[in-house]
């Protein structure tokens, strides 16, 4: 389960990938008055490095440019979902192709947001995207757990107690 340490005063953490340098310069300076630390990646490739050696539940949220050469933000994507399908994802691009393409390539961790942006929007949007993620992290039985359960007959118990616990 990835963890939030947004509340414990310690940074929270973004892998920004864009091969636009003075982009991701500014991103950077943005995410770190959000309260974040961002590791940067030029590319899809360095991106799986970074996600390969530093680990997927470092990061809180990985913000990718789609069109980059060499692998592109929604090839990274896929990689990243192969082995990690709670990490959020917000594409970020100035290329324009139909949104239905683009939309396909969303799950309910992802999300796009067409440059050129506001940073008002970018930082709600970023913001939006791990509240959603972390929503959808609420602890759930899981299925072979409830099926265990319902093979030993097992309910939850409620009782009332009375006096001091």
């Amino acid at each position: 389960m990835r963890t939030y340490d947004g509340d414990t005063g310690h940074p929270r953490h973004a892998l920004l990938v864009d091969d636009d340098a003075a982009l991701r310069g500014l991103l950077c300076v943005l995410l770190k008055q959000m309260g974040f630390e961002a590791t940067v990646a030029q590319n899809g490739y360095e991106a799986l490095e970074v996600l390969e050696r530093e680990g997927h539940a470092r990061f809180e949220v990985m913000i990718t440019d789609i069109r980059m050469p060499g692998m592109d933000g929604m090839e990274l994507a896929r990689h990243v979902r192969a082995t990690d399908s709670q990490l959020p994802i917000l594409f970020i691009s100035g290329y324009s192709p139909s949104m239905g393409s683009i939309e396909r390539g969303l799950d309910e961790r992802s999300d796009f947001l067409r440059k050129p942006f506001a940073f008002g929007t970018f930082s709600q949007r970023v913001e939006s995207l791990i509240e959603r993620a972390s929503q959808e992290q609420s602890p759930v039985a899981s299925e072979s757990e409830l099926s265990h359960r319902e093979s030993f007959n097992l309910r939850p118990v409620h009782q009332k107690v009375k006096g001091p616990v």
